[in-house]
């Protein structure tokens, strides 16, 4: 089981806000490719999700252990650091931040042996504004199966920002008060609810991305992105149409998360080991959706494995995509060939050049 093998690699290492990991992989340069690994751990490890911090560090987050660790991609050969472990449940899942610098994240307990164990998944808040890292629970969800993607709804004046919260399994996504911890299901449709992966099973609405009052989701048992427009709090436009942007080329591919920049996403494919963008026409224009893999391919470890992506947010890196890994830990690449989880930086400046 991954969660055994992690753990007993790390068992040595005390939880802290600056401790390094021990030595893998780090960032590869001299080369022309539009991928640059920034680092690859050890085998057995697992990149699930990632979010940005303002002044450009990289949280990701990393199931079977119930970690968050940080790496700085501005910094040569960067290494991650632990920023927080969380007790009480093995595996941490989806990262997003509602407020300058806090961060949700969610988790529960999960293995490849036994799945996602219902009644174990929670919201916790994580704040990185003070010298330690400060955890508090928002929200226990006793009848949630799998939390997965999240993200935060816009701003509504001074207060931290609500959240919508995947149900990956259980089929909906929900409404969190950041502040109350009170919430409801905002989305039940047939792009949210859970249907047969011909490799993985039941699987729903995974990746989730609010912009210019449109929902964008994928969901990994169809294979597809869509998008539909929402109201504020998150909930689905009575009689709006829901777009699909994008299929999965392959059924036995997974799609995951996706960034977003303005009408253009970036999906992780997973089993697929590429990045697929997707440009759609901006809600409410005319035009034709185009669709191309701009990093990796099926038989490649370039990319193998990708789990979530994110933009930059410093002027020095708004046009590189972070992308995390599996490295082919859930779908060895052509059947036999893994690699380390990896934390990648891809130019999009270099896509139209490099395929």
């Amino acid at each position: 089981m991954l969660f055994a093998l992690a753990a007993a690699i790390l068992s040595a290492i005390p939880p802290a806000f600056a401790t390094p990991l021990a030595p893998g992989h780090k960032a590869q340069s001299g080369h022309k490719s539009a991928v640059r690994l920034l680092y690859e751990y050890p085998l057995d490890f697992f990149v699930e999700n990632i979010a940005v911090r303002p002044k450009g560090e990289l949280l990701v987050t990393l199931p079977y252990i119930a970690e968050v660790h940080s790496i700085d991609p501005l910094r040569p050969n960067p290494t991650p650091k632990v920023v927080h472990s969380f007790k009480g449940v093995n595996s941490v899942f989806g990262i997003t931040e509602y407020d300058d610098d806090v961060y949700a994240v969610n988790g529960g307990n999960f293995s490849i042996t036994g799945g996602a164990v219902v009644g174990t998944y929670r919201v916790d808040s994580l704040n990185l504004t003070g010298a330690t890292p400060v955890e508090t629970r928002i929200a226990d969800f006793p009848s949630a199966h799998f939390l997965n993607g999240m993200t935060a709804l816009p701003s509504c004046g001074p207060r931290p920002r609500n959240i919508l919260v995947n149900d990956v399994i259980g089929g909906v996504i929900y409404h969190l008060d950041s502040v109350t911890g009170e919430y409801s299901i905002a989305l039940n449709n047939t792009y949210t609810q859970a249907h047969q992966h011909p490799a993985l099973g039941y699987f729903g609405a995974n990746g989730i991305k609010i912009s210019d009052s449109m929902a964008y989701l994928t969901n990994t048992g169809l294979g597809a992105l869509v998008r539909f427009p929402v109201y504020p709090n998150g909930t689905q436009v009575e009689g709006a149409s829901i777009e699909v942007l994008s299929r999965a080329t392959n059924s036995t591919w997974s799609y995951d998360d996706f960034a977003l920049q303005n009408a253009t996403a970036y999906i992780t494919t997973g089993s697929g080991n590429a990045i697929e963008r997707v440009i759609a026409p901006f809600s409410g224009a005319r035009g034709a959706i185009s669709t191309d893999f701009v990093a990796g391919n099926l038989n490649s470890t370039l990319v193998a494995g990708p789990t979530a992506a994110a933009f930059g947010r410093t002027h020095k890196d708004s046009h590189i995509l972070y992308v995390t890994t599996s490295g082919g830990a859930n779908a060895p690449v052509n059947g036999n060939i893994t690699v380390g989880a990896q934390v990648l930086a891809i130019d999009t400046r270099l896509l139209r050049l490099h395929f």
